[in-house]
């Protein structure tokens, strides 16, 4: 009893520290009462005191946001989302951790110097920063008051002058543990994201040149040897370079815990056993719109009837989930629920290695391609008869050479398909398209393994033949220029361990062969890079792991194409179209399936945007539902079996709200009190 005393007691004092003036007591006694500030603000001290012992800077003010300490929400909250899983990995850069959920928890929870709108373009965090300019005098891009997205004509980047983009970051803006968000937060990011093996969009990094910064690191300057239209696209989610630049372990740091914040919300847990992911709001945010809920937690579940029936008896407060074959009809049965499918731009690919044994001959690389039943891998790996592949022109489909008259390569040993382990949608589409090839009389396996072991080794180093991945679906020339361009970053290569190498030898089903027919090869004897073969053109060296360029193609006219496109020297559309044709001419990728999520909410769940109508939730690209999350509450009065308690037409506008409401959500009654108490 004495101990819970004290423990209270050491709440409510770090709680006055962190909010001098704003949190009434009637407010303190019910956070206090449900253990949510506990969790919060013992969190945060702790964290500020041992996460890097007597070396980082500390903002003098301890409550973080004095702006916003009135405006939180008085009743302690928590709001629970069913979602398909929990990722093996929570690092939004690595190809291997990008998925759905951890574009939407990022999001939340790391910062980023501009940010989405509903409509896909970017605008200026001006939470973040003061201002993010082009410095006058250097280059000819224009400045951020020009459209964000990359659309800059040749006449905007006249001639290949250096220039350098200047952020200035707001004097107040820090990490969850107290220590200030700097230009090395900038400096770490850019020299991660042009050393690291498997990172996604990589090419804007390899443009800059150095990074540099004054005024006590809030002013930071990043320097290019030639202009970058896609500049605002860069240092998305910054990461917290006081925590992990001495750990030197990019892959794996943020495998288990996201241990600081730079946004509205904070990981206060990961629990991958049981599959919940627990956030919380982070009290020490500096910006606009403190998050109005306390908690906000992410549970699995997968079954479609199971996750309805969670909503239904308001155990769940609403869904983001993977669809599957009666996910959406489920949700859709459940009394007053709004429910969404939304399309992600994002593609599980089939890549074929140009670096590996065989691979140089583009006929037999579209013999590969054109073996495979794309519809019927898209349907076993989605579990969803209804799903077709990407048949877009505007995709990647490797299917544009005519291929049905060349041989196969000629292997002595079965085509290799690389998947990352802890993907079973990827795992089981390799499988499936290994079997295809098998069944076409090309005998094929799936090698299932590590994601960095297949970037790092297995594709550079020519021992995978190919693999299965996703990718990105954007066609920017940034984007183009990351996955079809060749790299001029240093990312080397590993050899492969002789025991890793011959345990994946192992037989699969779709493999007629026996392990004893085949030697296990050496990374040397088994993979010439294309180099060693004459075809320096179709592939990039073997000393280089791959990052976003899972194929390895390089090839100079459209390395040319893509980068004067990103350099504003060409245009964009343009030169997307003519990209696109090149590279299917190549025959080296193949769409298999469009990622796709299906959102769910009922009147439980409340904030000013979310509407009546099925179709109509507001998202975003990368924060999906979760865009407008700092601004929900729970509606602790709704139940699906209360006559009358869902949505009406009446209703519709307290729902919607929009009139109410500024441009950030914010409402403008809250604003005025928030002034007045100013």
């Amino acid at each position: 009893m004495n101990t819970t005393r004290k423990r209270h007691r050491l709440t409510m004092r770090v709680r006055s520290y962190a909010h001098p003036r704003g949190v009434t007591s009637t407010a303190v006694r019910a956070i206090v009462a449900t253990g949510v500030a506990v969790g919060v603000a013992s969190t945060s001290l702790l964290a500020g005191c041992s996460a890097r012992p007597g070396s980082a800077p500390v903002v003098n003010s301890g409550d973080g946001n004095k702006n916003n300490a009135d405006t939180v929400s008085q009743q302690s909250e928590k709001i629970t989302f069913a979602v398909s899983d929990v990722s093996p990995g929570f690092n939004p850069h690595l190809v291997s951790d990008d998925n759905p959920l951890v574009d939407h928890m990022a999001s939340l929870v790391l910062s980023s110097p501009f940010v989405e709108k509903d409509d896909g373009e970017l605008e200026l965090n001006q939470d973040l920063l003061d201002s993010a300019d082009v410095v006058e005098g250097s280059g000819t891009v224009s400045s951020v008051s020009t459209p964000s997205s990359e659309s800059a004509t040749p006449s905007e980047a006249a001639s290949p002058q250096p220039f350098t983009v200047r952020y200035t970051i707001a004097s107040d803006a820090q990490w969850s543990d107290g220590t200030p968000i700097t230009g090395a937060d900038f400096e770490y990011l850019w020299k991660q994201m042009i050393s690291q093996p498997g990172v996604e969009d990589p090419a804007g990094y390899e443009a800059i040149s150095s990074v540099t910064s004054t005024e006590s690191g809030h002013q930071v300057d990043v320097h290019f040897d030639r202009p970058y239209v896609a500049w605002r696209s860069l240092f998305t989610n910054l990461l917290p370079s006081h925590l992990y630049r001495s750990s030197g372990n990019f892959q794996t740091m943020l495998r288990d815990s996201v241990p600081v914040s730079g946004n509205r919300f904070s990981v206060e847990s990961i629990d991958s056993g049981r599959g919940i992911v627990t956030l919380v709001r982070n009290d020490r945010y500096w910006g606009s719109n403190l998050a109005k809920t306390d908690k906000i937690v992410l549970q699995v579940q997968d079954n479609a009837a199971e996750a309805a029936e969670m909503l239904r008896n308001g155990q769940v407060q609403g869904a983001a989930l993977r669809p599957k074959a009666t996910t959406q009809l489920s949700l859709d049965s459940v009394p007053h629920s709004v429910v969404q499918l939304s399309p992600k731009n994002r593609y599980l690919m089939l890549s074929l290695n140009t670096a590996a044994p065989h691979m140089d001959d583009v006929g037999e690389r579209a013999r590969i391609l054109n073996s495979v039943d794309r519809d019927t891998v898209a349907r076993i790996a989605s579990e969803r008869m209804e799903v077709s592949a990407p048949h877009d022109a505007a995709t990647i489909s490797g299917t544009s050479v005519p291929g049905s008259k060349s041989a196969f390569p000629s292997l002595s040993r079965p085509f290799r398909i690389a998947v990352d382990q802890s993907d079973d949608a990827a795992v089981t589409a390799a499988r499936t398209v290994a079997d295809q090839l098998t069944q076409a009389g090309f005998p094929a396996k799936a090698l299932v393994m590590p994601a960095l072991d297949i970037v790092e080794s297995a594709l550079p180093l020519g021992f995978a033949d190919a693999t299965v991945a996703w990718q990105s679906g954007d066609t920017t020339a940034s984007a183009l220029a990351s996955h079809y361009g060749c790299t001029s970053a240093d990312r080397p290569s590993k050899e492969m361990d002789s025991d890793k190498s011959s345990e994946l030898m192992e037989p699969e089903s779709s493999t007629p062969s026996s392990p004893s027919s085949e030697p296990v090869p050496t990374p040397d004897s088994a993979s010439p890079s294309a180099t060693d073969t004459g075809d320096a053109r179709k592939s990039m060296e073997k000393k280089y792991a791959r990052a976003a360029n899972m194929s390895g193609l390089c090839d100079p006219e459209i390395d040319t194409q893509v980068r004067e496109a990103a350099e504003g020297f060409a245009d964009v559309n343009d030169t997307k179209q003519k990209v696109i044709e090149k590279v299917n001419s190549q025959a080296v990728s193949l769409a298999l399936l469009q990622d796709t999520e299906v959102f769910a909410t009922t009147p439980a769940l409340e904030a000013p945007r979310l509407p009546l109508k099925s179709g109509e939730l507001p998202t975003t690209e990368r924060g999906g539902i979760f865009s407008t999350a700092p601004l929900w509450t729970r509606n602790e009065d709704y139940s699906v079996l209360q006559p009358g308690s869902g949505p009406t037409t009446d209703n519709k506008d307290n729902v919607g709200a929009e009139k109410d409401n500024d441009e950030t959500g914010e409402n403008k009654d809250d604003k005025e009190d928030a002034s007045s108490n100013e």
